[in-house]
């Protein structure tokens, strides 16, 4: 267990079990549960439900907040009898299991679609990826962006229009309100400024800059982001355009990162032939679909090990 740290998630409280024999620094503890009366995995998933609330209840100090001997000894603890702590351990760790598994997929998943960028999309000074379907040989052109979409500046409504109300228009303001590549609807407006219509990307043009997502749904467009009437190509290339920092340039050396309507459209952007566009595009198209599945299914599995560790643990 460490037993220093901040409240920062990671340090203070954050717990393992060791698998193998090791050393450790002043930085931790190790916990050697009496077989006779506590299960080890027990401890640690008991440790897991209930280490945040503990953590902020009885550490001590105040910028370096920690754990000490003394006070683990006095944290309270209901047990069951032992056959019983086995099987609930036993239960918990099939879900961790589960949720490792997935974990292990998504990430094969998301460094395989990096793979791909890198291929499908040609690297700096060249017009010519490294992969490509059959059929196409033709060299990539490089276009301004507001040559190439159409884009929306956002404005944002009053103040005094904004709801919580969902049979309003749903505005966005910024990335808050995108989530794995989608709006997810937060915040509604009984005024109508800028528009952008299912389908469209949405990019963010305030700090952080050049997030994307595209709508399900006509929303209202908020001053933090821009509407582009783009194809599934244009939304991977503005994705890749922001894991590779090309939007970093224009907020070097300011105080509040943000891109305006000219440096936008005057981005400059490599495109193909639009037969090709929509290969690549379909392509990232599944392989983000599958990706957003495990994603769901490592949610679901997390919610659904909260939920079980309220009710079998007291």
């Amino acid at each position: 267990m460490a037993i220093t740290g901040l409240e920062a998630a990671g340090t203070r409280g954050n717990c393992a079990k060791l698998g193998i024999d090791t050393t450790m620094n002043q930085s931790c503890m190790a916990l050697f549960p009496k077989k006779k009366s506590l299960d080890s995995s027990f401890l640690f998933q008991w440790y897991r439900k209930v280490g945040e609330e503990y953590g902020l209840q009885y550490t001590q100090g105040t910028k370096q907040q920690s754990y000490n001997a003394e006070l683990l000894k006095i944290l309270p603890i209901v047990l069951p009898s032992v056959s019983e702590q086995v099987l609930i351990a036993d239960f918990f760790d099939k879900i961790d299991d589960a949720i490792a598994l997935h974990q292990r997929k998504l990430t094969l998943l998301e460094q395989l679609k990096q793979t791909y960028l890198q291929k499908l999309f040609p690297q700096s000074e060249k017009n010519i990826p490294a992969l490509r379907f059959a059929g196409f040989s033709e060299h990539w052109e490089q276009r301004k962006l507001g040559d190439t979409v159409q884009i929306t500046m956002g404005q944002s409504p009053n103040g005094e229009n904004y709801t919580d109300n969902p049979r309003d228009h749903i505005l966005v303001q910024g990335n808050a309100d995108m989530k794995n590549g989608r709006v997810c609807p937060r915040v509604w407006t009984t005024q109508v400024t800028k528009k952008a219509d299912p389908e469209d990307i949405i990019l963010s043009v305030r700090a952080p800059v050049g997030d994307v997502g595209r709508t399900d749904y006509a929303v209202v467009l908020g001053r933090g982001v821009a509407g582009i009437k783009g194809n599934a190509f244009i939304f991977q290339t503005l994705s890749r355009m922001k894991e590779q920092g090309f939007w970093t340039r224009y907020s070097s050396g300011s105080t509040f990162e943000s891109i305006n309507s000219a440096d936008l459209k005057d981005a400059f952007i490599q495109i193909c032939h639009i037969e090709e566009q929509t290969k690549i595009g379909d392509f990232f198209t599944k392989l983000d679909d599958t990706i957003a599945l495990h994603q769901s299914k490592l949610q679901k599995l997390a919610e659904l090990k909260k939920t079980l560790l309220a009710k079998m643990l007291v």
